[in-house]
């Protein structure tokens, strides 16, 4: 059988090639601003790296049933940076890991995304995913559903071949936890008093937990003490909690189209995110229920479109999200360079800076 291989990196050259080549296509085939360019360069470090990785996964995931391949070839070759991927290959230059399943493990925080994100757009009810057609729409939910859970199950015997019991807890700490930030979230939807606790609580269980487990796994493997294994979660948190404000923050201030969402999603929606909290302080009582009722479905996306944008404008939300997401991003390297001063001069430094970049004007006060 194909999945009792060796997860090594036996990919052929023309495969190789091809993976290269469309890598080199996503980060090129985009308009020339700053921010752009510079996630361009951040990537093309390890532009070799992720091409193996990316040839390697469809074997770790072969499967005797024609549907799935066909789904399973849709999803891997989707449009995206991995990011997740990349961020694997610049830890593991970090702490000297270059063992020789790694491409094999780099694999393994992309596959368990890319299930969620199956199983999360059929959840969510949504049609697109990254400007393409979410398999669901195009397959079939129960199809959908199944191909996920085979790559979670690919991820899973990928990370026992490991030999790290500690490897194999950290993912499946990640894999539970955004399985619960995913209930909680449902659980607090139209719920126009969840608590910022909440909402960091959901954020670090849906997104955040899975670039911790993805930071620390070359650390662990390489035998390093706990107290650096411990600095690798916590900045790989630091990482998903930036990466995702700022998702939340373009679901408000992007154009129509950027990166295939749609603006004001979030909120007709009722999802309570960083951008609403911040207005929510900077309202009074009275102000903040004109909000609470269009937040509850109670006028039309227009009439709600207009109430909400009108009061971020007039209190500067934009302005003080990033100054946020900017002061959380500079603690955070504040803090992982006690255990790893030599990351300073890593990509993995400007990676917080990059995600605050691709925000509508943001590079323009940003240095990147």
């Amino acid at each position: 059988m194909a999945l009792e291989a060796s997860t090594t990196s036996s990919v052929s050259s023309v495969d190789l090639k091809s993976k290269k080549a469309t890598l080199q296509t996503r980060t090129t085939n985009q308009s020339g601003d700053k921010a752009t360019d510079s996630f361009a360069g951040f990537l093309s470090a390890v532009e070799s790296d992720v091409a193996r990785c990316e040839a390697l996964m469809p074997s770790l995931v072969a499967s005797a049933s024609g549907s799935s391949k066909e789904i399973i070839s849709y999803i891997l070759e989707r449009p995206g940076k991995r990011m997740r991927i990349a961020l694997f290959y610049f830890c593991a230059e970090l702490v000297g890991f270059n063992r020789e399943d790694r491409d094999a493990l780099a694999a393994v925080g992309e596959l368990v995304h890319t299930a969620s994100l199956l199983h999360d757009d059929i959840i969510d009810e949504s049609s697109m995913r990254r400007g393409r057609a979410s398999p669901h729409t195009i397959f079939g939910p129960k199809k959908a559903i199944l191909v996920g859970d085979m790559l979670l199950a690919s991820a899973s015997r990928v990370m026992c071949r490991s030999g790290s019991t500690e490897v194999v807890d950290g993912f499946s700490h990640a894999i539970h936890q955004m399985s619960d930030g995913e209930l909680l979230q449902l659980d607090h939807l139209y719920d126009e008093k969840t608590t910022e606790q909440t909402y960091w609580k959901i954020m670090e269980y849906k997104t955040s937990v899975l670039l911790a487990a993805i930071c620390q796994t070359p650390a662990i493997l390489q035998g390093l003490e706990a107290i650096k294994v411990r600095a690798l979660w916590d900045f790989g948190i630091a990482l998903g909690n930036i990466f995702q404000i700022c998702d939340d923050i373009l679901d408000y201030f992007h154009s129509s189209g950027f990166a295939g969402k749609k603006t004001f999603a979030d909120f007709q929606s009722g999802k309570m995110t960083l951008p609403l909290f911040l207005l929510k302080q900077s309202l009074n009582r009275h102000e903040w229920s004109n909000i609470e009722s269009v937040f509850c479905g109670k006028q039309g996306e227009a009439a709600a479109k207009n109430i909400v944008y009108t009061a971020m404008d007039k209190h500067g939300i934009f302005k003080q999200c990033i100054e946020y997401c900017s002061a959380k991003n500079t603690e955070s390297l504040k803090q992982f360079f006690i255990h790893f001063p030599d990351a300073v001069e890593s990509p993995l430094a400007k990676i917080g800076t990059l995600f605050l970049a691709r925000l509508p004007k943001a590079s323009e006060h940003l240095t990147v």
